[in-house]
């Protein structure tokens, strides 16, 4: 079912709600085109969008777990590289 006139991110949720799946198998889905046309801007906007909100997900539970710095900043670095890995991979 050809899903390209709704925004990525509700069909991620849509997928989600019936069978958790990562991130990178759903790009993936997505890049064979099993959702429909997506332009590569759509996705890179997706994955951003993504990445902002495992950002947001690092710096509320390093609140609230008390995380040092360094550990958030790492976390923080890694979710970048996982997201740009998956732009130059997916929609590069």
């Amino acid at each position: 079912m050809a899903d390209e006139n709704r925004p990525l991110v509700d069909v991620y949720w849509d997928v989600m709600m019936e069978d958790p799946i990562e991130l990178e198998p759903f790009i993936q889905r997505v890049a064979a085109g099993e959702f429909g046309a997506y332009p590569k801007q759509s996705v890179i906007d997706f994955l951003h969008e993504v990445e902002q909100d495992i950002l947001g997900s690092i710096a509320t539970k390093a609140s609230a777990l008390a995380l040092a710095p360094s550990d958030v900043e790492d976390l923080s670095e890694d979710t970048r590289h996982m997201i740009e890995g998956l732009i130059r991979k997916y929609a590069g």
